[in-house]
């Protein structure tokens, strides 16, 4: 059972190294893409307790990498 588990863990492992593409041609519109969630509590900093006055916080963010900018809308 430990042989057969750690074999099954090792070619997992070894799957995922060919993962990546050799284009050295450049990137194409659809690569490059990023999408973030975002979440978190927010309470003021004076005179307030801190659980009556906080409120939930959420975001949502789009990104696209260009070769030398960075393109990021936080919504």
């Amino acid at each position: 059972m430990k042989k057969s588990l750690i074999v099954l863990l090792s070619a997992l492992c070894v799957s995922g190294l060919n993962a990546q593409d050799y284009n050295l041609g450049g990137n194409k519109f659809g690569d490059n893409w990023s999408i973030g969630l975002n979440g978190g509590i927010a309470t003021p900093l004076t005179h307030s307790t801190f659980f009556k006055n906080s409120r939930a916080v959420i975001g949502l963010d789009i990104n696209k990498q260009l070769p030398q900018f960075g393109i990021r809308n936080s919504l």
